[in-house]
């Protein structure tokens, strides 16, 4: 029987049905190792380590599902195609249920490459390193092998193959017949700069370590235990997925909702995974927006939302256009969207009720309601609710709001400030945020301009230089009123210079940039109150201005 084989065999013998009769089914998520965590599974399965669990399941054709073959190789664009599960699975094929990151790294590094970098194993390790040391590393080499300061590191494939040759070897030759025999093999493999002495020791380390940990059958079931899951029924084998997939550090809510919805949605996650790009929300949050827009609760469970997965197709492109939309919106306050859907958890009420008044976010004129973008603003700065029953309840308000043109901000609001969340816009709450304030109140005109260089926050008058201005001035010197935006370059070339000196001769044309008052008597230090008060009432007017929303000031600057 085939499962008896998979029981009975070793690690090399288990990874030779992989892509065979052993596929990854449709409802696991991406590989999402790294260099570091395959280099140390593998140091530990070389060291003798229990590495955990694989789960199996053979499928016995009672339904139709769907996976994929593991790759022989791994990169950017193995990584953004790896959703496509396109092989409809047979009958009596194994799928792994859990282990994907364990089998997925084995079969890399037995197979191909890593963002075209091979393994290699320090076959000395133990002469050179302790034991709490990883001897494994990725390279971008095509040699066979290479000599690093602390041993000889071999490509881990050509180390394997070493090791096969070694394990057949004839057992009634001298050692020394088996070291000559040994030599030629690596010579073969253009394995050459060893001496007689490290021959030996590498001969003794691969028929001890490397035919040990591989190819024989009672290591490997000491270090890898192979679990078979027996289900018949496709609502049974979900919950031990999802069970077996609840604790630790697994996977989360939302990878297990994708696993199962896959099940009748195929593409569910490319659908995502797509918008997740053209808007910036993480895909996590958009499938629970998803949810909630067809009318479940944020804390469904994920066999409720299995049931009603026909009403999510059926809304998922209405939702799609709403999330669209509502991200070009938010671009006609800021360019820097990305700062505020990062919050979207607790935006999705804003969805919500754009997705019962499409006609709203359709109108571009009407451009982002003003008291709509406030609640908005209130999230990404003051709010950090996390709790789904605050979410249901703020979505209620909106649920019994009987008029499409107005949104509920008034009951949102009071909600928020009966659970602690302070919902003015203020100074203090803006600082929390320098770089998406001014890219809010110098939209159209936005400096500096983003060309990938990083923004750094500038102080007018410089924190270091703070003894040199009046008294009171260490209240106020690092408010949103003492700041602006420049690139890293520009921040650097500034360094402590004071406004009065910094700002002359071509650099005298940044005052606008840095909204800053034409009046130079007020960039001199006696007058830092002065000019702080000019800037206090600029931004605010530009604030209003720009999103028709009153910025409150929480202390007005005397000057």
């Amino acid at each position: 029987m085939f499962t008896s084989r998979i029981e009975n065999t070793s690690l090399i013998g288990f990874l030779s049905h992989v892509n065979k009769d052993m596929l990854l089914p449709m409802i696991q998520r991406g590989y999402e190792w790294d260099e570091e965590r395959i280099e140390k599974f593998l140091d530990s399965l070389i060291k003798r380590l229990p590495v955990g669990l694989v789960l199996l399941y053979e499928h016995d054709g009672s339904f139709e599902i769907y996976g994929r073959r593991f790759f022989e190789k791994f990169d950017e664009n193995i990584e953004k195609e790896q959703y496509k599960y396109d092989i409809k699975i047979d009958p009596n094929t194994f799928l792994v249920f859990d282990g994907q990151q364990r089998v997925q790294s084995l079969y890399l590094a037995l197979n191909g490459t890593y963002y075209e970098k091979y393994l290699y194993h320090n076959v000395f390790w133990q002469k050179s390193e302790s034991f709490n040391d990883v001897s494994f590393v990725f390279r971008k080499r095509d040699k066979e092998c290479f000599w690093g300061n602390d041993g000889l590191y071999i490509k881990f494939p050509t180390l394997i193959k070493i090791a096969d040759r070694v394990s057949k070897e004839t057992i009634t030759i001298s050692r020394k017949e088996r070291i000559m025999e040994f030599k030629n093999i690596l010579g073969e493999l253009q394995i050459n700069e060893i001496d007689d002495e490290q021959l030996d020791e590498f001969y003794s380390y691969v028929k001890e370590n490397i035919v040990g940990t591989f190819f024989d059958t009672n290591i490997f079931n000491d270090l890898i235990k192979i679990q078979f899951a027996r289900q018949k029924r496709l609502r049974e084998l979900l919950e031990t997925f999802s069970r077996f997939n609840s604790g630790g550090l697994k996977l989360e809510k939302s990878d297990l909702l994708f696993a199962v919805l896959k099940m009748d949605w195929r593409n569910i996650e490319d659908e995502m995974r797509e918008l997740s790009e053209n808007t910036g929300v993480p895909k996590d949050m958009l499938l629970k927006g998803l949810i909630i827009t067809s009318g479940m609760s944020a804390k469904t469970e994920i066999y409720e939302a299995f049931e009603k997965i026909e009403q999510l197709k059926q809304d998922f492109e209405k939702f799609k256009n709403i999330v669209t939309q509502f991200e070009e919106r938010l671009c006609d306050a800021t360019s820097l969207t990305d700062r505020i859907v990062k919050k979207f958890n607790f935006l999705i009420p804003a969805i919500y009720f754009l997705y019962k008044n499409p006609h709203l976010i359709r109108n571009r004129k009407l451009k982002v309601l003003p008291k709509l973008l406030e609640y908005i603003l209130i999230i990404k700065y003051n709010s950090n609710l996390r709790s789904d029953t605050h979410l249901d309840n703020l979505i209620e308000i909106i649920f019994r709001n009987n008029d499409p043109n107005v949104f509920p901000y008034d009951e949102l609001v009071n909600y928020l400030s009966g659970h602690g969340v302070k919902t003015i816009i203020d100074e203090n709450s803006l600082n929390s945020d320098i770089i998406l304030f001014f890219s809010i109140i110098q939209k159209g005109n936005w400096k500096p301009r983003l060309t990938g260089n990083t923004l750094h926050i500038d102080h007018i008058f410089p924190k270091a230089k703070v003894n040199m201005l009046p008294e009171g001035a260490e209240e106020y010197i690092d408010t949103i009123w003492n700041k602006y935006v420049v690139f890293e370059g520009d921040n650097l070339s500034k360094n402590d210079a004071l406004p009065e000196d910094y700002f002359v001769g071509e650099r005298e044309s940044l005052i606008d940039n840095y909204i800053l008052p034409h009046d130079r008597s007020l960039l001199k230090t006696q007058n830092f109150s002065r000019c702080l008060k000019w800037r206090q009432e600029k931004l605010k007017d530009l604030f209003r201005q720009n999103l028709n929303i009153e910025l409150h000031i929480s202390r007005i600057i005397e000057g």
